[in-house]
């Protein structure tokens, strides 16, 4: 039985690899006796403009914030704040500044066989690509491949063909095809990563390496938009424009492509970039940071002060799933010149932050600070100014200058600070508190909105806007009671119907002392049928332990 197996697996194992010789001398003998062309692509390698030159957002009507990164600013866009960057630029190894589009695809293909092999790198595997082999009129070769498999193609020995490829450095199929004219319409190029590259092949009896050298003919802009100071998503009908000089035209443009010439014709403003059409920022913000590419053809200088990043229209899907909408276009200017060419990539980075409400030329909060563990921010400040309620005696009261509500290191942290980006907001002193007075208006609402309310109002200063994106153009300070050294929460507005009978207090900190005790903003209300009292607005010394609800003010020199 042994012997019998044995021999048996022998036999089979010989017939094997009897087979597989046969098989390889065959291979090579196709080899040797046909005509084959094996592929490999390579891509010009993006050249990232990072180096000396920063591109500073206009000085007009900013704000600059003391802990800011100078190389950063605010400006003020009326219905939300931005804080701008943009990497640095520097000098392209790859080509020199061209002004027209229509001249610069061909003269980089004409360059393509002087380019350096250290300005080249392998496409990523799985990336698709079209190849098209031409023999005098005839396409003898039509295929979309992918890099890393195997490309073999077998072709008539000593003859003259020409070539050639293209690819949206992505895995789509979906890659054009041009027209007899040889032209790719501008509508399948519009906003693509496209790459090109063309040749001939002297085909020899044996084994032909093509390889095909893509070059990159649009430059790319990188726009990460980062709405964390707006706390909420990014709502996919957002969407964003770049455009350029006084006119507000579309720096982004693409055109028809000619395969013969290497030229672009027919050139127009591409589309708006729309955040369905974004990515999610990889490391992680809870859906608030999103990056977009546009690519362009447009490669005329833009002189300083002249580049834009327009929003278009922000919307954003708020902790309490409400949309909070911005559709007044603002623009975000760079002062720098921008001088865009083929194969550069550029980035700009703009931050959100929610605008704040001028009141005797102090700039406050709209909300008040909570803090919520499950987002990656957790210090947030809330969807809306309403006050608070015995259900939120661990997220929205806080004892006096703590990390976290029911933190002990009291008078160690200003949690205003916290708020991202980090250094935006701080608590406010007594003398801001006193600085704008009693409140001009005292109110009632009932239960419209935020349920029954009981607020005091202050008035934004006549200088500083309306903005119909939040849910209230002034200092809206709600009475929500306060949380006690036992953790239970006190004095919340309860009333009896329908308000008919009701009373509350309100207690907010400053970052104040005196005489060692942390000072708070205090006031009380009641109801009796038609009677109504409202106290005055107080500033007594209170106990550390004590949770209060904290408004903040921004943390900015005023130029």
């Amino acid at each position: 039985m042994t012997k019998n197996f044995t021999k048996s697996t022998l036999f089979y194992f010989l017939l094997i690899t009897l087979t597989v010789s046969c098989k390889d001398n065959k291979d090579d003998d196709n080899a040797k006796q046909g005509t084959h062309i094996i592929v490999r692509p390579t891509v010009n390698k993006e050249q990232f403009m990072g180096a000396s030159k920063p591109l500073l957002a206009s000085n007009t009507g900013q704000q600059k914030l003391s802990t800011i990164n100078t190389a950063q600013e605010v400006q003020y866009l009326g219905d939300l704040d931005a804080i701008i960057s943009s990497p640095n630029e520097s000098t392209s190894t790859l080509s020199s500044t061209r002004k027209a589009p229509i001249a610069q695809a061909g003269k980089l293909l004409a360059s393509a066989n002087a380019t350096s092999p250290n300005n080249t790198q392998p496409m990523s595997p799985g990336t698709r690509f079209r190849l098209v082999i031409v023999k005098g009129t005839l396409i003898v070769l039509n295929e979309v491949y992918s890099v890393g498999q195997r490309i073999d193609i077998a072709l008539d020995g000593q003859q003259t063909y020409t070539w050639f490829a293209l690819s949206f450095d992505n895995t789509s199929t979906n890659i054009p095809m041009p027209n007899s004219a040889g032209v790719i319409a501008r509508t399948a190029l519009e906003n693509q990563n496209f790459l090109f590259a063309k040749g001939t092949l002297e085909a020899k009896t044996g084994v032909n390496y093509l390889n095909l050298s893509f070059k990159r003919l649009t430059a790319r802009i990188r726009v990460k938009l980062d709405v964390r100071g707006l706390f909420g998503r990014i709502n996919n009908s957002t969407t964003l424009s770049i455009t350029k000089n006084a006119s507000n035209e579309s720096a982004a443009k693409s055109g028809d492509f000619n395969i013969f010439t290497g030229n672009y014709t027919n050139i127009q403003n591409s589309k708006a970039l729309t955040a369905a059409a974004m990515f999610m920022d990889p490391s992680g913000s809870d859906g608030a940071v999103k990056i977009g590419d546009f690519y362009t053809i447009d490669t005329a200088d833009v002189a300083a002060g002249n580049l834009k990043l327009t929003l278009n229209e922000i919307n954003i899907t708020l902790d309490d799933g409400r949309t909070r909408s911005f559709r007044k276009a603002n623009s975000i200017i760079y002062k720098n010149a921008y001088k865009p060419k083929f194969g550069n990539h550029y980035e700009l980075n703009t931050r959100l932050i929610e605008a704040a409400v001028k009141v005797k030329n102090i700039y406050w909060s709209r909300s008040n600070i909570i803090y919520n563990s499950a987002y990656t921010d957790s210090y947030r400040l809330k969807s809306n100014p309403g006050g608070s309620t015995s259900a939120n005696g661990d997220t929205e009261f806080w004892n006096w200058m703590v990390n976290t509500p029911n933190a002990s290191n009291y008078g160690q942290v200003d949690p205003c600070t916290r708020i991202y980006p980090a250094g935006v907001w701080r608590m406010p002193t007594r003398n801001e508190w006193t600085a704008i007075g009693q409140p001009d208006r005292k109110e009632e609402s009932l239960g419209l909105i935020f349920g029954a309310q009981y607020a005091y109002i202050w008035n934004r200063d006549t200088d500083f806007p309306a903005n119909n994106s939040y849910d209230d153009n002034n200092l809206f300070l709600s009475f929500g009671g306060y949380r006690d050294s036992w953790g239970r929460v006190q004095q919340t507005p309860i009333g009896v119907g329908l308000g008919l009978l009701a009373s509350g207090q309100c207690h907010y900190w400053t970052s104040s002392t005196s005489a060692g005790q942390p000072i708070g903003v205090q006031a009380a209300f009641s109801r009796l049928i038609w009677g109504f009292s409202w106290g005055d607005v107080t500033y007594p010394t209170s106990s550390a332990d004590n949770g209060k609800n904290i408004r903040c003010v921004r943390n900015i020199i005023n130029n």
